[in-house]
């Protein structure tokens, strides 16, 4: 078998029922590929979506009764059976052509480990001002990921992101995720897949851009608010702190939290490129805080 797809999903039924008709569209038969989806606790109606699509898709249903995308996604690598993992997430619509897209990169690059490609939004109403007006920040929000249309080999600074991204199984055994990093239930936390590939380049693997394999991410209006880019932001300074990217002396930070509040709330009534940034700070820095 040459792809095991592997979705991790916890509470996000109807967005997977989306996402899995989408599949339904891929255009290689039912024997050159694998669905897995890894139920991470889900108490609604996950189950009842996957076994819908039993009988239209080559897909399993596996359990993880660990909360913790990371760990979800160790768990899919354990059950996979194709010579290479496509990992996508449950709120995506791949285009049909994905896997063949990847077939040919495998070909091209045979001794590559990962490839990645272009993550389009799909938003399901139209962005507020203040995220079309700092769209390069909101980028990340929604991970949308776009590098270019051509292939290239990736380095530290361009690498795909996780809702687009193949890695050949065998060495992805080698190099799993690791649990501090990723979301946890409603923690917003990240850095999972961007610590696996740096750890891939760091020894001596190679990975491509393939940008003719896209998949457009749903982005719900809850996901286009200032309360959810707050807990994003938080996530990304507790992240911060995990990673050692800064240790700052507690009192120091309280002072900085402080300080950019108020700087925060008197620019408030000027434009959103100016109050924006300095909110993205203050959360950024409340997470820092809060993993301290």
């Amino acid at each position: 078998m040459k792809f095991t797809v592997a979705i991790c999903t916890w509470n996000r039924a109807e967005l997977l029922r989306q996402t899995l008709k989408s599949f339904c569209e891929l255009r290689p038969g039912r024997d050159d590929w694998e669905l897995v989806v890894v139920n991470n606790k889900c108490t609604d109606d996950t189950e009842l979506v996957c076994h819908a699509f039993a009988s239209q898709l080559p897909l399993r249903m596996i359990r993880e009764n660990q909360q913790g995308h990371s760990v979800s996604r160790n768990r899919a690598i354990l059950d996979a059976k194709g010579q290479y993992v496509v990992w996508t997430d449950d709120d995506v619509l791949v285009d049909p052509g994905l896997l063949g897209a990847y077939e040919s990169a495998i070909s091209a690059y045979p001794n590559s480990a990962f490839f990645g490609g272009k993550i389009i939004p799909k938003f399901e109403i139209k962005p507020a001002r203040w995220i079309t007006e700092n769209r390069e920040i909101c980028s990340g929000v929604f991970a949308e990921r776009d590098l270019g249309n051509s292939r290239f080999e990736c380095t530290k600074q361009k690498l795909p992101f996780g809702a687009n991204l193949v890695i050949r199984r065998d060495i992805q055994q080698k190099f799993l995720f690791r649990s501090e990093f990723g979301r946890e239930a409603n923690t917003v936390r990240g850095f999972d897949e961007i610590d696996v590939l740096q750890r891939l380049l760091d020894d001596g693997q190679r990975g491509y851009w393939i940008p003719e394999a896209h998949v457009e991410h749903f982005i719900p209006a809850s996901r286009m608010t200032l309360d959810y880019f707050a807990r994003y932001f938080h996530g990304q300074g507790e992240t911060w702190i995990t990673r050692g990217v800064t240790i700052p002396d507690r009192k120091q930070l309280q002072y900085q939290i402080r300080k950019q509040n108020w700087n925060y709330r008197l620019s408030c009534w000027r434009s959103s490129k100016i109050w924006f940034p300095k909110f993205v700070v203050l959360h950024n820095l409340r997470g820092q805080f809060d993993k301290l």
